[in-house]
């Protein structure tokens, strides 16, 4: 008997997230096709404004079963300086894709790459999906608002959403955000700075061990919708992550501290994955050195041009 393929489209294809998606390995009957601004950059990526009217003629075309939403903002400091572009980049596009996959006849299942920004400040750790949702930013509060959306239509559809909250993700294609920037420091710069103490900390997962473990989830078909951390489950502060990149590129350089309040950013984080655990069974352990070495090794290659 043919085995019926699935077809799931990614939005944001070409971004950080989208792009671990897309070079998941996959299954023999999964098709991903790839929702792109620009020119397409591969053959199963075509361009989209993200229109309500071409995004549904893109879906009436080729009705997928899933759709990935991987595209939008992702600076928190932008969305402090600019909130209405955070908004249109994050809500107005989440209820564009939505409203399109309305169009389609029999509905799409829908998954939500959206943060743990929603939780703001965590009152305890490690915070659970069933902990208040006290965003502290612009960008999380839209991605808040966007997992409403996410859960309304879920519900009107009857197709169970799921909601994934990315806490830190870092990969080879990443060019912002805290790791990126005390790797590059390390590697191009006289020293190491911290904008604030460095006893700050965060919950490192790698994007393809992110992108493994929601796949896993969606391929499951779950019964009920979904709202779930994906992380490490492991805390580690600004400090300690500075001293593990200088002892893999085995190089010393001093670190200054600004001590500066972090605007927008959470104190600490660490998440309770028992629920994805609960769900899929799966209780294995990112290798965070392997995998932190494996990227350091890439960005060094890139910042100073080694062939």
């Amino acid at each position: 008997m043919a085995v019926s393929i699935v077809r799931i489209f990614v939005t944001g294809a070409n971004g950080f997230v989208g792009s671990a998606f897309m070079s998941w390995p996959g299954t023999a009957n999964t098709e991903f096709v790839g929702l792109v601004r620009g020119a397409p950059g591969a053959k199963n990526q075509t361009t989209t404004d993200y229109s309500v009217d071409h995004l549904a003629k893109l879906f009436s075309l080729y009705p997928p079963d899933v759709v990935i939403h991987a595209a939008g903002s992702a600076s928190v400091g932008l969305s402090i300086r600019e909130p209405e572009t955070d908004r249109k980049n994050s809500v107005d596009l989440v209820s564009n894709v939505l409203n399109a996959m309305r169009s389609v006849p029999i509905a799409p299942r829908f998954a939500y790459v959206s943060s743990a920004a929603v939780y703001g400040n965590p009152e305890k750790l490690p915070v659970r999906e069933t902990d208040p949702t006290l965003p502290i930013s612009p960008y999380g509060l839209h991605r808040l608002k966007c997992e409403g959306l996410a859960s309304e239509y879920g519900a009107l559809t009857k197709t169970n959403s799921i909601i994934f909250r990315a806490f830190s993700l870092f990969g080879k294609t990443q060019r912002q955000l805290v790791l990126w920037e005390i790797a590059k420091q390390a590697i191009t710069d006289n020293s190491i700075v911290f904008q604030g103490s460095g006893l700050e900390s965060r919950d490192f997962l790698s994007a393809d061990a992110f992108v493994e473990k929601c796949m896993r989830v969606i391929c499951m078909h779950p019964a009920t919708p979904q709202t779930l951390n994906i992380a490490s489950g492991e805390s580690t502060s600004i400090a300690d992550l500075a001293a593990r990149i200088l002892q893999i590129l085995s190089i010393e350089k001093p670190i200054t501290r600004l001590n500066k309040p972090q605007n927008g950013n959470p104190t600490h984080w660490a998440a309770s994955t028992e629920s994805y655990q609960s769900l899929t069974g799966d209780r294995s352990k990112p290798n965070f050195e392997q995998d932190l070495a494996s990227c350091l090794q890439a960005w060094k290659s890139d910042l100073l041009n080694i062939s």
